[in-house]
């Protein structure tokens, strides 16, 4: 053990991040331009900002998601309302369609009555 120990300690740490012949670097140190830097913050900025934004709004579909269930058991009893208020409008407008509709009826009768009154009245005359 003691001869690797001895080994770790004699690499050659200029190698590691130092630019060699060529323009080449070895190690995990890579050269970066600052406008690749730049880019790649970026990047990162961005993932982190569409990380949050599908963080809001996942928070926010649960919340509504949460105020549609509580509001459910409000909503239901007034749609069952609703639908008994509005049978009673449709069956209003038919007694009113069916009076209406006598009412025209009597009219004429009424008016053919009247019509024979007068001609009563001439031959009377």
């Amino acid at each position: 053990m003691a001869d690797q120990s001895v080994v770790t300690l004699g690499v050659d740490f200029t190698s590691m991040g130092v630019e060699q012949e060529g323009g080449k670097r070895k190690g995990r140190c890579k050269s970066r331009e600052p406008s690749q830097a730049s880019e790649d913050l970026g990047d990162f900025e961005t993932c982190l900002a569409k990380g949050a934004l599908d963080a809001a709004i996942d928070k926010l579909a649960s919340e509504g998601e949460s105020l549609r269930l509580f509001h459910m058991d409000e909503y239901a009893p007034l749609r069952d309302e609703n639908r008994s208020l509005k049978e009673q409008v449709d069956k209003v407008e038919e007694e009113n369609a069916y009076l209406r509709r006598e009412l025209d009826r009597v009219m004429g009768k009424l008016k053919k009555v009247e019509q024979q009154m007068s001609l009563v009245a001439i031959a009377m005359a």
